[in-house]
């Protein structure tokens, strides 16, 4: 089983609280908010996910048509190679330029470690081409922006009580 916050293999051990499991007393402390998160009814994210996407794009600031989007990184240095997956709250236009600056800065970045450069590199490329082409805005709204929803209205939650208890 797999750290609910940090994603570490848990074999043995490990704390637990509610439907999740955590590798350390750190990671459980850590997360606040995702045990929060689980109480959330799905008709408060349903609501929260209509108002995100009717929003203006943090990037260009047009209104409306607002998914999570993903773009693909890799840089690599002689023996280091670092790729990441780069979720981001933007409109259409906004995910694609950023889709397709990171599509050429990995293919002129991504070669030059040996040998996960040569390895990582096409996937990465492959999977910034899919992400240009799949537009998840579509149809219904996301699992991502569904989860992101989900945990801001849970670090709202969180927030709201820290306050109470400074009131008191």
């Amino acid at each position: 089983m797999a750290c609910s916050t940090c994603g570490s293999s848990i074999l043995f051990g490990g704390k637990k609280a509610g439907s999740r499991k955590y590798c350390s007393k750190k990671c459980l402390n850590a997360d606040e908010v995702g045990r929060i998160s689980d109480s959330v009814t799905d008709n408060q994210v349903d609501d929260l996910v209509v108002q995100i996407r009717g929003s203006a794009c943090p990037s260009c600031k047009n209104e409306g048509g607002l998914e999570m989007f993903k773009s693909y990184f890799v840089y690599s240095v002689i023996i280091l190679t670092s790729w990441k997956e780069k979720p981001e709250l933007s409109c259409k236009p906004c995910a694609k330029k950023r889709q397709i600056k990171d599509l050429f800065a990995s293919f002129f970045l991504g070669w030059w470690g040996i040998p996960f450069g040569l390895i990582v590199t096409p996937i990465i490329l492959i999977m910034n081409g899919v992400a240009l082409i799949v537009d998840p805005s579509k149809k219904h709204p996301s699992k991502a922006i569904k989860e992101r929803a989900r945990l801001l209205i849970a670090q709202d939650i969180l927030t709201t009580r820290k306050n109470a208890q400074q009131g008191q």
